[in-house]
């Protein structure tokens, strides 16, 4: 990964940038970029998204299989049949998402907030949920096997069964 371009910042280039999220001079103009590239059916396989804002974009079907998106806010996207197999998702906002039919096989969430989410069969299996919200989310068929799910957050979730 490349470094930040900003004079003296440690931090990674974001994915189709040569600087990280905070040093971005426009960020709407980036959202765009990646808004267009996600209408084409980009891959974002290992991108680098750290702490960008995805909120409320269409990222149906794509492939995110270990990429960051640490910190990122995903917040009403929808991620519908998305392939997040591997990602860090530390931190991350996943809040109101649509995530039904995503794989979020091996993924890191921890401390991310999937409040609200819609996780139809959604595939959990090996996450890692430690400290994750998920507070009134949807669970209907999700599969959660050997999830790591050590405080977290299951209060009036939905759909919840022994089958998950």
């Amino acid at each position: 990964m490349l470094k930040c371009k900003f004079d003296r910042c440690a931090n990674e280039a974001l994915f189709m940038s040569d600087f990280c999220w905070h040093h971005i001079e426009d960020k709407k103009n980036y959202k765009d970029l990646l808004a267009e590239s996600a209408k084409k059916g980009a891959s974002f396989q290992s991108a680098n998204l750290s702490r960008a804002d995805l909120s409320d974009m269409d990222l149906s079907r794509l492939d995110f299989k270990g990429a960051n998106l640490s910190r990122a806010d995903l917040s009403r996207s929808n991620l519908f049949d998305a392939d997040l197999e591997g990602a860090e998702l530390l931190g991350a906002s996943l809040t109101d998402c649509d995530l039904t039919s995503a794989n979020m096989r091996k993924s890191d969430l921890t401390r991310s907030s999937l409040f609200r989410a819609r996780l139809w069969h959604a595939n959990l299996e090996g996450a890692n949920l430690i400290e994750a919200d998920l507070a009134k989310c949807d669970l209907w068929n999700a599969k959660l096997a050997n999830s790591r799910l050590w405080r977290t957050n299951l209060f009036e979730a939905l759909s919840l069964s022994k089958n998950n």
